[in-house]
């Protein structure tokens, strides 16, 4: 992550995660509580961080997709070019732009949330391809579904993943609506449930990370 800073027009700029690998828990317009799994090769497949690439940055989550014809409405901001990544999370550079959503983020306004289609695995397989350095497929990984990730039971795995837009929000949670996944509150329940890196010896873990807004105190956000 990079700490927020003032450009000479008064926009915001910075970078920071905006989504990762992992077992999240989703609710259901049934009210039926899900857990859905992200595997690592679709999370950071080139077709879903390409997705990600340039999209619109919105002030919390709106209850339609972002289209070129309510763009106007909704945009504040938008990501970078360019999605760069870890072992379990994803990140963006970002610019705000609309003086509501600076005053927003200034006051404490810090969380990210992905607004994303996908399609949603309940039962079967899920496999990916093992490349060698040529490209050449070697073998394939392979996910039972309902299965178990890293000790986290899940009920469904989520593929296809596809960026519409990234929300900021009081708190990044999982959550959905309609044909849309959120990873916020204020749209569903929901939480990253699994444990997604491997702990150091006496060392307690952390998928925290911290964003600082220039001259003010820091945040902390998943």
């Amino acid at each position: 992550s990079e700490t927020l800073e003032s450009t000479e027009s008064g926009a915001l700029i910075g970078k920071a995660p905006i989504f990762g690998v992992g077992v999240y828990r989703y609710m259901g317009a049934d009210g039926k509580v899900t857990a859905e799994f992200r595997p690592p090769e679709e999370v950071f497949s080139k077709e879903t961080l390409e997705s990600y690439e340039l999209l619109p940055l919105t002030l919390g989550h709106p209850t339609e997709k972002v289209t070129p014809e309510n763009y106007k409405k909704y945009v504040v901001g938008n990501l970078g070019e360019e999605i760069e990544t870890d072992a379990y999370n994803a990140y963006a550079e970002m610019v705000i732009h609309d003086s509501e959503a600076i005053a927003a983020v200034k006051a404490g306004l810090t969380g990210l949330s992905c607004g994303y289609s996908c399609d949603v695995v309940t039962e079967g397989t899920v496999s990916f391809p093992v490349m060698d350095w040529e490209g050449k497929e070697i073998g394939r990984t392979t996910y039972q579904v309902p299965g178990n990730w890293n000790g986290t039971p899940y009920d469904a795995i989520q593929i296809n993943n596809r960026g519409n837009h990234v929300s900021l929000v009081p708190v990044p949670r999982g959550g959905d609506a309609l044909h849309l996944r959120f990873d916020g509150a204020d749209v569903g329940v929901g939480v990253r449930i699994s444990e997604t890196q491997p702990t150091p010896t006496n060392q307690k873990e952390s998928h925290m990370a911290k964003i600082k807004l220039d001259g003010q105190q820091e945040h902390e956000i998943p």
